[in-house]
């Protein structure tokens, strides 16, 4: 994992944090508060490998005396740059665990978009797929879906895009994860959008759950590998490898039926044959898909967007899953609920969730329609982004590219939706 760090943090440790202390000493940890936490750090539980922990220092990151430099893309691509020339990155930091894997499944890659992290990352993972191109590479792309002033609004706009048509190619698999959830969230939901350990928490909860299947020992009914997961969205040599990420959560002691229950391919609840038009499936409570720019939809009114593919991850006491019946559309259950330990924010408002024992989980990653509008939209505001000025009119084309592979195909698509 790599992080920022900077000299007045190497002269002046940070002061360990109560709770981190109370772990050490063998003691009942104290409660969290969103007052009371800093820096990941403070909540952190999770042990590092010695050689897993990478920091950037500041005078790497200042070279040009750039105001706020860490907020430009090309500041990351410049970064990794000089780094490389000085030692290999992926021989220093990756090619030592890839050797201890005695079967590595794929590379999973998380990191932020809208910032020099996207241009460091896509760098990273050019170089990734250079060297292990066979394998699946699924990338997380994370951004920052609170409101903020027009001009840093613009800039992490093109970082955004620069990010996305890089990553996209680089990766196998790219899923753009918002920190705030982009449709009305639910009630049981209590989230504080400026609280980075909130909204952490929230998308750990997603991201935690849908690799569950990837995770599981192979004598598990609902093992999967990477590569099998991947072939859900690759069938029939799409290319729709941009996917919506979403969750729903209850209880932990209670049994919420799903609405893939009984279902066929499409959400479908008898054979296909006796219906005129298949359903889709119903959306789940908290969409974690970035929120596309504010543009006029070219979705034509009272019709969802259609999904393609889908993988459907339960954890806890929902009701039976289907068995799989296509390739494009699979289920996969466990009994392991997401852990919530004392370290979790209580940020799922029911009984159970409080108390540690864990939070029953549904989570999906869909490729549809709503991917398509989100490409179109970023493509409306090219022209308005003065950091991409000089390859306008190739990111506009790139973008226009990868949405047309979201409206043909299928029987229901129409012009309906396309730009003029």
């Amino acid at each position: 994992m790599w992080s920022r760090g900077t000299a007045v943090q190497r002269q002046q440790p940070i002061e360990l944090h109560p709770y981190q202390w109370s772990l050490d000493a063998g003691l009942e940890p104290p409660q969290f508060s969103k007052e009371s936490v800093r820096y990941w750090s403070d909540y952190n539980r999770v042990y590092y490998h010695p050689r897993s922990l990478i920091q950037l220092d500041d005078p790497v990151l200042t070279q040009g005396s750039q105001l706020s430099p860490w907020e430009q893309y090309n500041t990351g691509e410049d970064v990794f740059e000089t780094l490389d020339k000085e030692h290999d990155i992926l021989d220093r930091d990756l090619r030592l665990f890839v050797e201890e894997a005695d079967h590595l499944q794929g590379l999973y890659l998380v990191t932020s978009t809208d910032d020099a992290w996207g241009g460091f990352a896509s760098t990273y993972a050019e170089r990734v797929e250079d060297e292990y191109g066979k394998v699946p590479r699924w990338i997380c792309g994370l951004e920052d879906g609170r409101s903020r002033p027009l001009d840093q609004l613009r800039l992490t706009q093109s970082n955004t895009i620069r990010s996305l048509l890089s990553l996209t190619g680089s990766g196998s698999l790219y899923m753009p994860v918002s920190n705030i959830s982009s449709t009305q969230p639910p009630s049981y939901l209590s989230i504080d959008p400026t609280s980075q350990w909130h909204t952490s928490a929230l998308q750990t909860a997603a991201l935690e759950t849908i690799t569950l299947p990837t995770r599981l020992r192979p004598d598990d009914s609902s093992h999967s590998l990477m590569a099998d997961v991947e072939a859900i969205f690759t069938a029939e040599n799409s290319n729709r490898t941009i996917l919506d990420l979403s969750l729903s959560a209850h209880p932990p002691t209670a049994s919420t039926p799903h609405a893939l229950s009984n279902s066929l391919p499409n959400g479908t609840t008898t054979s296909p044959m006796d219906l005129d038009e298949p359903e889709e499936p119903a959306p789940l409570d908290i969409g974690l898909t970035p929120a596309r720019p504010a543009q006029p939809s070219t979705q034509p009114p009272h019709r969802q967007p259609h999904t393609f593919s889908r993988a459907d991850v339960l954890r806890g006491s929902w009701a039976d899953p289907p068995s799989p019946v296509s390739a494009l559309a699979r289920t996969f259950a466990s009994p392991c609920l997401l852990p919530a330990p004392s370290s979790f924010p209580r940020i799922f408002q029911f009984a159970g969730s409080n108390t540690g024992e864990g939070v029953a989980v549904r989570a999906r990653l869909a490729s549809g329609e709503g991917v398509a509008e989100r490409l179109r939209a970023f493509g409306r505001v090219v022209g308005r982004l003065s950091a991409l000025s000089e390859e306008r009119e190739d990111v506009y084309s790139r973008l226009m590219g990868l949405a047309e592979e979201y409206v043909e195909g299928w029987e229901g698509a129409s012009d309906d939706g396309e730009d003029d």
